[in-house]
């Protein structure tokens, strides 16, 4: 156990490392640690920062442990995680590169703030991450992209109704890019909040990003690629696209929306459509003053039940005095209704 205890200097450390495990490292009330160049943390040890002052770290390595503590940690250039709990309410910035990586427990705990300011790899070796109660992963800016790659479940240890959900955030134009290792598929379930107002790519299209919990845009963009296949799955789960939001749904992308309770909604910018299929149980909306009627002649899509559950599939008011239109709209044994519209409709074909 080392204990860095009132001091009245200022340190600077170029390596400290927890070699063997249950080391105990604290920095207590009074200190101020300018810079560590580099910090390793192996077998079950934990650090505590504690001292009231931000801290400055070049190099973060988390083999296994806890790293915790009330003071704002910011990584400079590389964060490595295998194992262990990134923890305490100062929150961590990552500033460089994020590399989270093997098959073994990880966890952003209780009411934990992480911002990833730089480019953040989740790899397909990191087959599970769990977020609890409060905590946030916020991607962050226009120099901020956090690749989801393969087989990845992101799990929220929700506690009950008097906690609060995790929140996986895409801010001021960041990038999310959900995409292919080839074989594996992306869940969120539970209680995550997915909110976005940066660009969002959903490119697993070899197989399923499942959504157990609920998104939510309100600007930037959200594109589901062509040949993506997306489920929402969870009664009352909301699939909710508006404000200066663009959506994109590209040819051969296959909607599934598996309960009664959940929702699909798109408003916002504008809508591409080219060729999706939707299968739908619950309900689905196109419109609620949508601002641009840009679903063109080379739109079109299908709405088919989901297993033998028909849904409701509703179009809705657009931008006031445009011209909605539509190009090929199949519905395969479902209901389509176009609902509260002050505009004039265009249909190419209606099947």
């Amino acid at each position: 156990d080392l204990t860095f205890v009132d001091s009245d200097n200022t340190l600077v450390i170029y390596e400290l490392t927890s070699e063997i495990s249950n080391n105990d490292i604290n920095v207590e009330s009074g200190n101020t640690i300018s810079l560590i160049d580099t910090l390793t943390l192996k077998s079950a040890s934990a650090i505590h920062f504690n001292s009231g002052n931000d801290v400055n770290i070049n190099n973060l390595i988390v083999v296994d442990g806890i790293f915790d503590g009330v003071d704002l940690r910011t990584v400079n250039t590389q964060l490595s995680w295998e194992l262990g709990k990134l923890y305490g309410p100062g929150g961590i910035i990552s500033k460089g590169n994020f590399d989270i990586y093997t098959s073994g427990a990880k966890s952003i705990e209780n009411n934990t703030h992480i911002r990833n300011d730089g480019i953040c790899n989740w790899e397909a070796s990191c087959t599970e991450l769990t977020l609890h109660d409060g905590s946030v992963f916020e991607n962050y800016g226009s120099s901020a992209v956090l690749n989801i790659i393969g087989d990845s479940t992101l799990i929220d240890y929700y506690s009950g109704t008097s906690s609060t959900a995790a929140l996986l955030t895409n801010k001021y134009n960041a990038n999310i890019n959900i995409v292919n290792d080839g074989v594996s598929s992306s869940t969120f379930t539970n209680k995550i909040k997915m909110e976005n107002t940066g660009i969002i790519l959903f490119n697993q299209t070899q197989n399923i990003v499942t959504l157990s919990g609920s998104f939510y845009s309100t600007s930037g963009s959200v594109t589901l690629a062509s040949n993506q296949k997306i489920t929402i799955d969870q009664s009352n789960n909301n699939f909710i696209v508006e404000g200066n939001t663009s959506t994109y749904i590209q040819n051969g992308c296959l909607v599934d929306i598996k309960t009664s309770g959940d929702v699909l909604s798109i408003s916002g910018n504008e809508v591409h459509f080219d060729g999706a299929i939707i299968s739908n149980a619950g309900t689905m909306n196109i419109g609620g003053y949508l601002n641009n009627s840009v679903l063109t002649a080379n739109t079109s899509f299908t709405i088919q039940p989901y297993s033998s559950s028909r849904g409701l599939f509703n179009v809705k008011q657009f931008k006031s005095g445009s011209t909605p239109t539509f190009g090929v709209i199949n519905v395969k044994d479902a209901d389509l209704t176009f609902v509260d519209s002050d505009n004039t409709l265009v249909i190419y074909e209606l099947t």
